[in-house]
């Protein structure tokens, strides 16, 4: 039986949507199965253990001009391993530097001995005590650090899952903490121009450095 020309090329137009719909349908089905949802997801795993936890702190002489809390201090938190990789990470000094140290080597130290660093989410997961927090964050990234050296990958890259890793990433300036707001307030636009001047993009700003004031500008 024949066909006319019309149901023809109305058959081939549909045959070849149905094509490409397929196409696309097993296109989209392969991404997606190469898709990483987790940092984790496709890293080599390596059979390590932590052996030692050491926090160290540094600090120097910081000009009193660019003065904020923890400003000129440094802790650094190790992590050594029964591999000889030594993970580095980087605690906040806002949950105090003593603090930080004490806390890692006396009651995170005992939970780590033994452990292996790619259950990063399971030895050092986030805690709501702000000052135990910052302290666990050293362990977070030491951890990471740990990962990425065993797989010779930054880190950035490895937690980049779906996306392309940036490698540049923009930061401001944060004033407003040694000025008194009753004072003078141009102090606070002083000190945000002479950051302009400096390169930055931006500034995060307080009203004056006592805080309690803050709560009451309208």
């Amino acid at each position: 039986m024949g066909i006319s020309r019309r149901d023809f090329i109305n058959s081939s137009a549909l045959g070849s949507a149905a094509f490409i719909t397929k196409t696309n349908i097993h296109k989209h089905q392969v991404e997606k199965e190469n898709q990483r949802n987790n940092p984790l997801d496709g890293i080599a795993r390596e059979d390590i253990k932590i052996t030692d936890v050491r926090v160290r702190l540094f600090s120097c002489d910081y000009p009193i001009e660019k003065w904020w809390y923890g400003a000129g201090v440094t802790i650094l938190t190790e992590l050594e391993t029964d591999q000889g990789i030594i993970g580095i990470g980087g605690p906040s000094p806002y949950g105090g530097p003593e603090f930080v140290k004490e806390y890692t080597e006396t009651h995170i130290k005992p939970q780590l001995i033994g452990k292996n660093p790619f259950d990063v989410e399971i030895i050092a997961p986030s805690h709501r005590e702000r000052n135990k927090a910052m302290a666990w964050a050293g362990i977070n990234v030491a951890c990471w650090d740990i990962i990425g050296k065993v797989n010779n990958k930054p880190i950035y890259e490895l937690l980049a899952t779906n996306t392309e890793p940036v490698t540049k990433i923009k930061h401001y300036a944060s004033c407003g903490t040694i000025w008194d707001f009753d004072k003078r307030p141009e102090d606070l636009i002083d000190e945000a121009l002479g950051y302009k001047e400096e390169g930055f993009y931006g500034f995060k700003f307080r009203f004056a450095e006592h805080f309690e004031k803050n709560m009451t500008v309208n």
